[in-house]
């Protein structure tokens, strides 16, 4: 027989318990990352706690979000139909008490970003942040939440009065891929180049890299057996930075 599952908000006395199980839920350096469970939803079977949900509550002038920052499931419980559950109801409860949900997926996390677009969250571009939430809380989210370290994430939002437009594999997102690219790499040519000619050889030479990478990753799209389009993520633009300033590129 099936046990119920009961999702509810977090109680004072769990706190420790749930940051202890989502610790254990991560691996390496993301266990690390964990946020305190402030705010959370969680789930029980007999009266025991088998996952959760952990989420912030950023502020952005009059609106309120909720950004759900950890979602995990204990292992001896996977494949139960948990997950499935703490998501809608948790997706459900925050609809309601909030002016948006926002959460980061990594762009292989197929289940995670498959439970977020189920309930209503759309895969958008940073462009779509700030129609959004405006310039300085797109900025605000950007720098409050991992996105801005979080290579190979995509953020997903809904908002409950405007409706938002999914991030769609435009041209257009590849030539401000480009543009974000060369702008970070500023700093290091400043440096490595004396004259105009060995500028045009860095810039040329930063193009053909950028350009490998992205082939690479679309024939590694075209080989996988998911069904999809090819897009390209915007997190991570503080390691870019990071990495072009101390030029380890060249």
């Amino acid at each position: 027989m099936k046990k119920e599952i009961i999702v509810r908000k977090i109680k004072k006395s769990e706190k420790k318990e749930i940051l202890k199980l989502a610790r254990r839920a991560f691996l390496g350096i993301e266990s690390l990352c964990v946020s305190k469970p402030d705010n959370a939803m969680v789930a029980l079977i007999d009266n025991k706690i088998v996952g959760g949900i952990i989420y912030k509550v950023i502020k952005c002038d009059k609106k309120k979000i909720a950004y759900i920052s950890d979602a995990f499931v204990v292992k001896e419980y996977h494949n139960q139909g948990i997950g499935k559950k703490l998501y809608k109801e948790t997706i459900d409860f925050l609809k309601k008490e909030f002016d948006g949900v926002t959460a980061l997926a990594k762009d292989d996390n197929v289940a995670s970003f498959k439970l977020l677009m189920a309930n209503g969250l759309k895969r958008v571009s940073f462009t779509e942040i700030v129609i959004n939430l405006g310039l300085v809380n797109a900025i605000k989210h950007y720098f409050t939440t991992p996105f801005f370290i979080a290579v190979g994430m995509d953020f997903y939002m809904l908002m409950k009065e405007e409706k938002v437009a999914e991030k769609d594999s435009q041209l257009s997102d590849l030539f401000l891929f480009f543009g974000i690219n060369l702008l970070l790499a500023i700093p290091t040519w400043i440096c490595l180049s004396r004259n105009y000619a060995s500028l045009s050889n860095t810039f040329l030479a930063y193009l053909t890299v950028l350009g490998i990478f992205i082939l690479i990753r679309y024939l590694g799209f075209l080989s996988t057996k998911e069904k999809g389009k090819f897009r390209i993520n915007n997190g991570g633009i503080f390691v870019n930075l990071i990495v072009n300033l101390l030029g380890f590129p060249y």
